[in-house]
C-alpha cells in the first residue's frame, strides 16, 4: 500500500522520511520536475531539531518511528482481521506474523538497521 519508508542517511539538524528505493539518491530539489524526480529523493517528510532541548537522537528516532509505520501497520493488521464485539477474543496467531511484527518494532526502535 504505502511501500517501504526509511530515514535517509544524512546526518544534520533534520532526517528525512523517504521511499526506500530513494536511499541512495541526495537530498535536495531541482525547478524541473523530472529531473527533481530522476535524481533526489523525494521526502515523504522530514523532522527536524527546532530548539535546543531535543536532540539529534531523538529527531532521528522520531523520524525512524514515522519511516516504520506502513511496517507497523502491516504487522498489526493479522491481529485484529478478525474483529468481534465481545469482550475476549481468542485468536490463533502465525508465528510468520509475529516474526513480522517484532521485525517492524525492532526497526521503530532502532534496534535493527
Amino acid at each position: 500500500m504505502f511501500g517501504l519508508w526509511v530515514v535517509h542517511p544524512i546526518k544534520g539538524r533534520t532526517a528525512y522520511v523517504i521511499p526506500a528505493e530513494h536511499a541512495s539518491r541526495p537530498v535536495g530539489c531541482h525547478t524541473e520536475p523530472a529531473i527533481d524526480l530522476a535524481t533526489y529523493a523525494q521526502e515523504i517528510c522530514s523532522v527536524s531539531c527546532p530548539d535546543r532541548h531535543r536532540s539529534a537522537k531523538e529527531m532521528r528516532a522520531y523520524a525512524r518511528l514515522i519511516a516504520t509505520a506502513p511496517e507497523l501497520l502491516d504487522a498489526l493488521q493479522p491481529f485484529v482481521a478478525h474483529n468481534s464485539d465481545a469482550e475476549t477474543i481468542t485468536i490463533i496467531v502465525r508465528a510468520a506474523d509475529v516474526k513480522r511484527a517484532r521485525a517492524a518494532i525492532a526497526k521503530a526502535t532502532g534496534e535493527q538497521q
